[in-house]
């Protein structure tokens, strides 16, 4: 199924409003009386078939406008009105669209509107669905519509209510994942539910589930070109936070339990440098650990009345001394205090041995990289990108986070990749990850919804970004058929599209109305348009091409210099004007300087030295 058109009756601001998302038809809705509409289509004249020359992608629209004016919206209501396992259903809802192998156009409308036809390329056929107008009832769209996959992308964070995943809607915006992330993570085996703690916070499982897919895609997709070099590891760094927090504590409340073993890890990073690197870098892990479960145990059992005795054995190596004393607390063979016996403390400390297991183990079977900065303080774990390492990583993950307090003691990276490499890194990761992980329930249809999937980027990369994603998604859904729907409040997306597959957005300044540009209404090509003539376009910048403060300095100068009162030259205009990058701007101005001075610098002086003393109230 392809959605050619959708008129809304009322959702948001989008009310008795059309949305043309084709670029082969013009649809224009007209009302002829209360109940009665009429609805013209036509070929829009610039469609070109199969211009983007991938024949799985069916069409791509681009949503256009300026913040606020209703961009997401439209969105919003595909993803909310559209899959068929929603419960909030359309209302007076009419849609074009083309279902089944052969394409059948189909114009479907609810029985409560007479709907006249009037197609000028006679494909579309009519059809309607049960409005059930006695009881003014929403209903369902079931048929074609339920043979759709719908996908939803945001990277950035939006803290209204998101709608998670459900039947019909693969939700991967970063909000929906987020909700999502604590249960997914720890629904994936019997094991992982069975320990799984409120310490993990949502946050903590989102970073796991999206090093994951990124690993996924990393190791499986080579033959996707990436604008920027692969990472070929994980950097692992460590976090002293712990050893900071409790150091801090001295002459403040005295810690309730574990003092002798802050002196212990205090004293072993003190002399843990005379190891060699590896030895050192594995230490230093172990000393983590413990100062992290030391800081849970102060945290969350500072106001118990139970008494507990820490006991560190004696002579051994820094990890020898961290396992036994994890072990002795595991197997009952430390102090006597109810707080040893906790079901809670026992399971937390078997998890950290496992965890400690798990990293000795992939260090000698050389999965786990150490690797240290030259002073030798910077230590780190790198988790090299191979054949299996997602399995290793999530191994390792899944015990790290349930082996930590409410705070971590490791920080996860790629490399150094900037936050634009980031976001173009999660959006390929998590499509690849949900195709990967769900590929065989997907439908063979798929509308994409990406909004604003260019933002945050670096110009070069939005100027890339729409042929990047284009063989992106042409490669990952190879099998099916998919529809793109991009908002974007950038010039670059329209710059590398045609009018036909552009919706313009618009707010009317005096009556703050949201006006949707019809397609046949041309405000010149946009193909291939000079970046910086779209940027003066009204849909972006409202014809200004500088920034809202160059522009009120630079007025400023311009009424001073027409000011005929005032005679005496600012030293810091004439500066401003001569650092001007626009060249007709800055000669401009700097001829009306000359003409208003006369370039007389003796006169300037001698009037400037005339107010100096008139402001000190002496005659000049």
């Amino acid at each position: 199924m392809e959605l050619h058109y959708i008129w809304i009756n009322d959702f948001n601001f989008l009310k008795k409003r059309g949305i043309n998302l084709s670029s082969q038809f013009i649809f224009k809705m007209s009302e002829i009386e209360e109940g009665r509409k009429k609805l013209r289509i036509g070929y829009n004249p610039d469609y070109i078939p199969n211009f983007f020359e991938a024949k799985n992608i069916s069409n791509v629209t681009t949503i256009v406008g300026q913040n606020g004016t209703g961009k997401s919206s439209i969105l919003e209501y595909i993803k909310n009105r559209l899959p068929s396992g929603i419960n909030p259903m359309i209302n007076e809802d009419i849609f074009a669209y083309s279902a089944g192998n052969k394409k059948e156009l189909i114009v479907l409308s609810p029985t409560s509107i007479d709907l006249d036809l009037d197609d000028e390329t006679g494909l579309f056929r009519t059809k309607k669905y049960d409005q059930n107008a006695a009881e003014g009832d929403p209903v369902k769209l079931l048929g074609e519509f339920s043979d759709v996959d719908y996908i939803y992308y945001s990277f950035f964070l939006d803290y209204k209510t998101e709608v998670n995943s459900f039947t019909g809607l693969k939700n991967i915006s970063t909000a929906a994942l987020l909700a999502e992330a604590h249960f997914a993570h720890f629904n994936r085996d019997k094991t992982t539910k069975e320990v799984a703690n409120a310490d993990v916070t949502n946050l903590d499982a989102l970073m796991a589930s999206e090093i994951g897919d990124t690993m996924l895609f990393l190791v499986n997709r080579k033959d996707i070109k990436l604008p920027f070099t692969r990472p070929e590891e994980l950097i692992i760094y460590f976090d002293r936070r712990d050893i900071r927090f409790l150091n801090s504590q001295d002459g403040r409340k005295p810690l309730t339990i574990g003092n002798d073993i802050i002196k212990f890890v205090n004293d072993s990073l003190q002399g843990i440098d005379d190891l060699k690197e590896d030895g050192s870098i594995i230490a230093e892990f172990h000393l983590l650990v413990l100062a992290n479960f030391i800081v849970y145990m102060n945290v969350y059992f500072r106001n118990s009345d139970s008494e507990s005795e820490f006991k560190l054995p004696r002579g051994l190596t820094i990890v020898e001394t961290v396992k036994i004393f994890f072990a002795n607390i595991v197997y009952h063979r430390m102090g006597n205090g109810e707080l040893l016996s906790n079901p809670i403390i026992q399971n937390k400390c078997k998890i950290v041995l496992r965890l400690l297991e798990i990293v000795g183990e992939m260090v000698y079977d050389n999965k786990i990289k150490t690797g240290s900065a030259s002073d030798n303080k910077d230590r780190k774990l790198l988790l090299p990108i191979g054949k299996d390492s997602e399995e290793d990583f999530e191994k390792f993950m899944v015990h790290y986070l349930q082996s930590k307090g409410r705070s971590g003691y490791l920080e996860f990276k790629w490399r150094n990749l900037s936050t634009g490499q980031q976001s173009m890194l999660s959006f390929f990761s998590r499509i690849y990850g949900l195709v990967e992980g769900q590929g065989a329930q997907l439908k063979k249809t798929v509308v994409l919804l990406i909004d604003e999937g260019d933002a945050g980027f670096h110009p070069e990369w939005q100027r890339e970004f729409f042929i990047n994603t284009i063989k992106f998604i042409s490669k990952i859904f190879d099998k099916r058929s998919v529809q793109l729907i991009f908002t974007t409040n950038t010039p670059f997306l329209t710059s590398d599209l045609t009018n036909p597959h552009i919706i313009f957005l618009e707010r009317n300044k005096a009556t703050g109305e949201i006006i949707i540009h019809e397609k046949d209404v041309i405000r010149g090509n946009t193909f291939g348009a000079n970046i910086h003539e779209l940027f003066a376009n009204s849909f972006y910048m409202d014809g200004v091409l500088m920034g809202d403060f160059a522009k009120k300095r630079i007025n400023d100068i311009i009424k001073f210099l027409k000011d005929k009162k005032k005679t005496v030259p600012r030293e810091d205009y004439r500066k401003t004007i001569s650092l001007i990058g626009e060249p007709i701007l800055r000669r401009k101005l700097q001829g009306m300087w000359i003409e208003k001075f006369n370039n007389d610098e003796e006169s300037i002086l001698l009037e400037r030295l005339r107010v100096l003393r008139k402001e000190k109230g002496k005659k000049p």
